[in-house]
């Protein structure tokens, strides 16, 4: 079966950030749009992707994105329903059976979760992920049922010709997402387990909340010999013999600096400084 997706990044993003909208924004040496960019790309069962961009961003940012042969850019709309709609009539022609349907501030994503969401659509026009709801929700004084109110997330997956006669039907409608067309028609929605992982950044301190701990392992041998001075963590060490080396032959400080490499994933001294006239002594 045929799949194609739809990774909207149009929007604004104002609550974010007013001058970098959230999906340019660098997140571990990377775009937060490169994320999502990758996981489709590297899925078999996806033939073609449809990047919904606003032109003016997007010209700021377009050397440092994500490219592969799947992805077709296209310009989004004024609304997030029209930008959908926009990518799901360029994809009109191409007689995909699915769509997924994806969020680019949800740079998260596993491809796991895309994988189930994909064989649950094989049996399911429309499957979406979700997320049980651990806080108390207040709705007019009341305060809801936590086991009836789930947080729904994306990618969402739907029967494309469903999903696309859904949006030309309710056009002038407002709606949060493609699923919630679905529910107004009462039509099946596969609902399935998603990923807490799988957040949406909105604000700022949603990406301070993600930044992981990296640790760095580092050690280092040099022979001993006559005629050589002995230095351990940058203190000399009156000794009959010291270490013999290209640079100072510290194996204390080499030590501490191929951990602080490693841990910004950057190789090692003899990776950086090889044992070559350029480095002696350095």
């Amino acid at each position: 079966m045929n799949y194609c997706a739809i990774i909207l990044a149009a929007g604004k993003g104002h609550r974010y950030s007013k001058n970098i909208p959230k999906q340019y924004t660098v997140f571990d040496n990377e775009l937060i749009i490169n994320y999502s960019l990758k996981i489709f790309s590297e899925l078999k069962p996806i033939k073609k992707i449809i990047l919904v961009i606003n032109k003016p961003q997007f010209k700021k940012f377009k050397d440092q994105v994500y490219k592969n042969k799947k992805i077709t850019i296209i310009e989004g709309g004024k609304e997030r329903k029209d930008s959908v709609f926009l990518a799901l009539k360029k994809l009109k022609t191409k007689n995909y059976k699915k769509v997924l349907i994806h969020d680019a501030a949800r740079p998260f994503l596993k491809k796991k979760l895309v994988s189930k969401i994909i064989k649950s659509s094989i049996k399911n026009d429309a499957v979406i992920p979700y997320i049980p709801n651990t806080d108390s929700i207040v709705f007019k004084n009341k305060i809801l049922d936590r086991k009836k109110v789930l947080s729904i997330q994306t990618p969402q997956c739907f029967s494309y010709k469903k999903i696309f006669s859904l949006h030309k039907e309710y056009k002038n409608k407002e709606f949060n997402d493609e699923s919630s067309l679905f529910f107004l028609k009462n039509f099946k929605v596969k609902k399935i387990l998603g990923d807490h992982n799988n957040i949406k950044i909105t604000l700022k301190n949603d990406l301070n909340n993600k930044k992981e701990m990296f640790y760095g392992i580092g050690y280092d041998i040099h022979k001993l010999e006559k005629k050589y001075k002995l230095y351990l963590g940058g203190i000399y060490i009156p000794y009959p013999m010291g270490t013999v080396g290209h640079s100072d032959g510290d194996p204390v400080i080499h030590a501490l600096i191929d951990s602080l490499l490693g841990s910004k994933k950057l190789g090692d001294i003899g990776t950086l400084f090889p044992n070559n006239k350029k480095f002696k002594n350095k």
